[in-house]
């Protein structure tokens, strides 16, 4: 069991898939006949463990978990599997206990390090992140998944040259993982490599024609070169794969305000929402088509809810906008909301178009 962790912190590229972690199974082979009394008793929690963590039964494989850790406490690998469900669970400080752990009595098991490292990348802690991530990678050199990871944080730290150069040879490794390509795609968004870019993208989508990421991102790639009908195209297709992926329709909502169609934009908007209710970026970019159309106590709602999800450039619009003083003054509300029109006329477009 290992993790793959993905970057939601790409500046002006956030990923679509809210969750950083995507779970790998790996052939769990333990020789037993050479193995004590103990492991023999906790090899069948053991394997029930897995088997609920796999059909997402978190609570009762951390019951089956605890029970082979303790007919057994030198476990190695139930620790690892115990804190995979305790990261699923979001918790933090349980999952890196349990790494630590399978540390202590495994210190040369890479898969370990990765593991923890992903603790520590989740929680901001980078340095250690690289530390543990580097480290595995010298235990096993082979090891893609370590080269990603460690490629993802210098991304998360603005680094995007040596992220490149890690998912480079992440690549190199393992050519046909579809996930390396779609984040090195990312990364070339960011580097504003847009023909590199939709190289990456094209070759996720030949290795998988199924995986709706890759479409979005590419049409993310569309949109950035102003390329609209071909990112339409792949948004749509994204939604065939994946009906409720929030995540396009704002980026469709983003589409069509550039466009100058601001009631589809607004459709948009509001399916994202419905799908995802927070989305702070949905909000604030909602109550942009509001301030146009004339519906400003909607956008100011809007806005107070993109600042109440994390947004804080929505209070100097609230501040603007949405003064208690000017509420009993329909002409000053006119004034301003003229003015907002008129500067973004003359400036192009304000809505936030950064997912």
């Amino acid at each position: 069991l290992v993790i793959l962790i993905r970057s939601n912190t790409l500046g002006e590229v956030s990923m679509s898939i809210k969750s950083s972690v995507t779970l790998f199974l790996l052939s769990i082979s333990l020789i037993l006949s050479n193995c004590g009394n103990q492991q023999h008793k906790a090899q069948p929690y053991f394997d029930s463990g897995i088997s609920k963590f796999a059909a997402q039964d978190l609570q009762g494989a951390i019951t089956d978990l605890d029970q082979a850790i303790q007919l057994y406490p030198d476990f190695a690998i139930a620790y690892n599997a115990r804190g995979l469900v305790r990261l699923k669970l979001q918790d933090m400080p349980g999952a890196l206990a349990d790494f630590d752990q399978a540390l202590k009595l495994e210190p040369a098991n890479p898969e370990f390090y990765l593991n923890r490292g992903h603790i520590y990348a989740e929680t901001q802690k980078h340095d250690e992140a690289i530390r543990d991530f580097t480290q595995a990678t010298k235990l096993d050199p082979q090891f893609a998944e370590a080269f990603a990871n460690l490629g993802t944080v210098y991304l998360n730290t603005g680094n995007l040259a040596e992220a490149l150069k890690k998912y480079d040879h992440a690549i190199q490794l393992n050519p046909k993982n579809i996930i390396f390509h779609n984040d090195r795609g990312l990364i070339r968004i960011q580097q504003k490599n847009y023909q590199a870019a939709l190289a990456d993208f094209d070759t996720s989508i030949t290795l998988n024609p199924n995986f709706p990421e890759s479409y979005y991102h590419r049409g993310m790639t569309h949109f950035r070169m102003e390329n609209y009908p071909a990112a339409l195209n792949d948004y749509q297709k994204a939604l065939e794969l994946e009906p409720k992926y929030s995540d396009v329709y704002a980026a469709i909502g983003n589409l069509k305000f550039q466009q100058n169609q601001p009631q589809a934009a607004m459709e948009s908007y509001n399916q994202c929402l419905a799908i995802n209710p927070n989305d702070a970026k949905a909000y604030f970019n909602r109550a942009t088509i509001n301030l146009e159309m004339g519906n400003r106590d909607q956008a100011c709602l809007d806005w107070h809810k993109s600042l109440e999800l994390g947004m804080p450039v929505a209070a100097d619009l609230i501040k603007e906008y949405c003064p208690e003083s000017d509420q009993s003054d329909p002409s000053a509300n006119q004034k301003n909301l003229s003015v907002e029109l008129d500067t973004r006329n003359r400036k192009g477009k304000k809505v936030n178009t950064t997912r």
